[in-house]
């Protein structure tokens, strides 16, 4: 096993493990809104470092620089991990969309109240820059949220281009490997999943 394959096997084990603490819990009838500690960088970041890392596997594999049966169980472990993190950015992005929508209901409420006398010029006023402070401030985690490979600091862009005739190579190649069809099927679906979340966004 080369210096290389062995970092890449040591960081399925560092990423996601916060998983379960990223979202607190909320009680029927609670307002939208993002838990205060939700890092929404760091997922974002983990979740392209995990499409770096499947990317990388594949390479290696190609090249013959670890076994199938090692490129089967971290390849396996990365999109496990993965498909939790890319779950929780689901559920946050929905939280957020919702809390948006009920900020822009509480500002036509308060503008009806205005307009009518029961909400005093400045009562509206210190309550709508509260309001849209908060909106000003949701707008990048939900852009964030949404597409997290265009928002990271990671240059996952680099492997865009690659990664579809990656797949097909990998598609040509991996059976003489020692892979099994139904994991060869996993990983090529996998990798133009990946190829397209790049080129057009991931959708929640």
């Amino acid at each position: 096993m080369t210096r290389e394959t062995t970092e890449t096997a040591q960081n399925a084990s560092k990423v996601g493990s916060n998983i379960q603490s990223e979202e607190s819990p909320r009680k029927p009838g609670d307002a939208a809104v993002l838990p205060k500690e939700i890092n929404i960088k760091r997922l974002s970041d983990q979740l392209a470092a995990l499409v770096n890392w499947r990317v990388k596997l594949v390479r290696m594999l190609l090249t013959r620089e670890m076994s199938p049966d090692l490129f089967n169980e971290i390849y396996s472990e990365y999109l496990e991990k993965a498909k939790d993190l890319d779950e929780n950015r689901v559920k946050l992005f929905k939280t957020a969309s919702e809390r948006v929508e009920n900020l822009a209901f509480e500002l036509q409420q308060l503008k009806l109240g205005c307009e009518s006398g029961e909400v005093s010029a400045r009562e509206y006023i210190e309550r709508k820059l509260k309001v849209d402070r908060e909106m000003w401030a949701l707008g990048p985690k939900i852009a964030m949220l949404q597409d997290p490979y265009k928002t990271t600091s990671l240059n996952v862009s680099d492997s865009y281009g690659h990664v579809l005739d990656l797949a097909d190579h990998f598609e040509r190649e991996a059976p003489a490997l020692g892979l099994d069809a139904r994991t060869v099927t996993a990983v090529v679906k996998d990798l133009k999943r990946i190829h397209m979340a790049m080129g057009a966004g991931i959708q929640p």
